[in-house]
């Protein structure tokens, strides 16, 4: 179902009932294909690579550059168009 109508979610590391590494392993067991990039203000190395190893595409730290978000979300979509092409 949700494969059908998201490619990206954002989301903010904290949120009320779950945090930013439970988010995307969640996400996950929902639609596999669904890529999740976390946004945070609370950013450290760590913290990325930990995000990123528990299934987010990527992770920015705040204050988010509009125009690097931009170029992320283009490249996320070409990515996937791209695997279809493959696919297909």
């Amino acid at each position: 179902m949700w494969n059908n109508c998201l490619d990206v979610v954002l989301l903010d590391f904290k949120m009320l009932g779950m945090d930013g590494m439970e988010a995307p392993k969640e996400i996950r067991k929902i639609a596999s294909d669904i890529d999740v990039v976390i946004i945070s203000a609370y950013g450290t190395i760590e913290r990325a690579f930990e995000a990123m190893g528990a299934g987010a595409f990527y992770y920015i730290i705040k204050p988010v550059d509009l125009d690097r978000l931009l170029i992320l979300l283009d490249r996320i979509l070409q990515i996937k168009l791209e695997g279809e092409k493959k696919v297909a």
